[in-house]
């Protein structure tokens, strides 16, 4: 309808193509091998429905990014969350795949001292966040000069550049992911809407159908892009959509 006919529709779609999502996973990929290297943080925030997600992007110098992920939920929240969201939670957080915090909201004390542990192992540029729930956290990293903290923007502004950079990396095998089965399950749930434009941003509206960390890579490529010193200027620099 949008592209052929040129009527605009307001409806979600589906963003990520499983089979190339599951073909840019890396098994052979080992975070320790990153210790020390260069990287940005992507950080989204929940306090209690949503799933708080932290993701490393390592730029390497045959341009390919190197992705990990990290993904926290309330202890006692994690049998109700399973019967609502139809995914075995306990089962991940056993595997290492989902840490749990104290208590039945999210606790960003604990969250905050396994970043810290991370930015000690890395050479962090700076960790792009999402402002909505990211406050607390933020001020005590900035406060203690524990990294560079950038607020990103979820608009269409902000979200398109980063979406499409990731589209592109996936297309054309310039992204590895190391496998973690609550991200592959957001990507399966990541929808995008567009505008007349053709600019897409996520859509967060949709109930029960976590994308935690899409936002999360979302807002560690939109930093590597903007001050990345790897593969040469990105399509979308040259296109004039980024604001360097």
């Amino acid at each position: 309808m949008v592209k052929q006919l040129n009527v605009w529709s307001n409806a979600a779609e589906r963003w990520i193509d499983s089979v190339r999502w599951k073909a840019a996973e890396d098994k052979s990929l080992r975070i320790e091998d990153f210790y020390g290297q260069k990287c940005w943080l992507g950080l989204d925030l929940a306090e209690v429905n949503d799933l708080s997600a932290l993701v490393a992007i390592f730029p390497g110098a045959d341009g390919v990014w190197r992705v990990f992920c990290w993904f926290w939920c309330p202890a006692d929240d994690i049998l109700k969350r399973e019967k609502s969201d139809k995914v075995p939670y306990s089962r991940w957080e056993k595997m290492g795949a989902l840490r749990s915090t104290p208590g039945s909201a999210t606790d960003f004390d604990f969250i905050e001292v396994e970043v810290v542990e991370l930015v000690e192992k890395f050479d962090v540029q700076e960790l792009d966040y999402d402002r909505w729930k990211s406050a607390y956290l933020v001020q005590n990293l900035t406060r203690d000069e524990i990294c560079q903290c950038v607020p990103y923007g979820q608009g269409y502004k902000d979200a398109s550049p980063a979406l499409k950079e990731i589209e592109r990396r996936l297309l054309n095998g310039k992204m590895r992911i190391c496998p973690n089965p609550v991200m592959s399950w957001c990507a399966s749930n990541a929808e995008v809407v567009r505008d007349p434009a053709d600019n897409i941003k996520l859509n967060k509206r949709t109930a029960r159908k976590r994308i935690d960390g899409i936002s999360a890579l979302m807002n560690a490529a939109g930093g590597a892009m903007l001050r990345k010193e790897e593969d040469g200027p990105s399509v979308y620099e040259d296109r004039g959509i980024l604001e360097v």
